[in-house]
């Protein structure tokens, strides 16, 4: 996903307003709503880890990485592009983490938490063939994609709990 505003590429410049910033608000907001709509401590801090997603989301659209993603001598941008995207993937692992063990009593429904087990078991499953693509170059934005969105499927859920319930303690 990162080569698409690589430097150097030919949507350098427009692809940050295509993909990355508007994901980026659309996750801050949602990660301040969930910090806002629950009195929990925990329920907060997953609110955060989402809120902080967005704000590595926008950083990553920020600071490109460089042409290929993976340079001998990365620039500070490679870095910085490299650390965002470590937070993205650590943000929504903790965010599901956090629900496995507060769903049944701060929602009710413990389906969630099993689902959100679900979501954190594959996204662990999945570093093994994102890393290894990574590192033979074969079918890496197939993997990338494929691991991401089980965090994003798991967003989905939570927000149309959300939206079908009440302000929860």
């Amino acid at each position: 996903m990162s080569e698409l505003h690589a430097i150097g590429s030919p949507i350098e410049f427009i692809a940050p307003f295509l993909n990355h910033y508007p994901l980026a608000i659309l996750f801050a907001g949602f990660g301040y709503y969930v910090a806002d709509h629950f009195d929990s401590a925990a329920a907060k801090l997953s609110g955060f880890m989402i809120f902080l997603h967005g704000l590595a989301t926008l950083t990553a659209g920020y600071f490109p990485c460089d042409l290929g993603c993976t340079p001998e001598d990365p620039s500070t941008s490679q870095i910085l592009h490299g650390l965002s995207g470590l937070i993205i993937l650590l943000t929504l692992l903790v965010a599901p983490a956090i629900w496995v063990f507060i769903s049944k009593n701060i929602l009710g429904k413990t389906w969630f938490g099993w689902l959100s087990l679900l979501a954190v078991i594959g996204q662990i499953i999945m570093v093994y063939p994102v890393t290894h693509s990574m590192n033979s170059g074969e079918y890496f934005g197939l993997y990338q994609r494929l691991s991401y969105s089980i965090p994003l499927i798991w967003l989905m859920v939570f927000s149309l709990i959300l939206i079908n319930s009440k302000k929860a303690p």
